[in-house]
């Protein structure tokens, strides 16, 4: 298991980097009314396929706390909940990091951040 500093550390580089992870939503930079996901970019610790997308709605609207299944091209599932707070951080221009649900003997920690 990774240290706090560690995973704080790996959310940091991301920030860095996220637009060239393969773990990214996006819906492009037009303004498509609202539809679609908003331009953010995510990375999972120790990803491997795990892929988080996070609709628009839910950053410029936040009204409760949303869980997402990652579960990508991975062959397993995950879970995250990001809390209200922290898709208004989002919106407001902060980074989010939530740790996912137990599954295949491990979790990984997601750092989503909107670009």
């Amino acid at each position: 298991m990774k240290s706090r500093r560690e995973i704080l550390e790996l959310g940091v580089a991301a920030m860095g980097i996220g637009a060239l992870l393969p773990g990214c939503g996006g819906g492009g930079t037009s303004d498509d009314g609202g539809a679609g996901t908003c331009t953010t970019s995510s990375a999972i610790s120790d990803n491997h396929g795990h892929i988080l997308m996070v609709p628009r709605a839910d950053i410029t609207a936040p009204t409760s706390d949303k869980t997402y299944d990652i579960a990508g091209s991975a062959g397993h599932s995950h879970t995250v909940t990001l809390t209200a707070a922290m898709l208004s951080d989002l919106a407001g221009g902060t980074s989010a990091m939530a740790e996912t649900t137990l599954d295949n003997g491990h979790t990984h920690f997601v750092t989503v951040m909107c670009v």
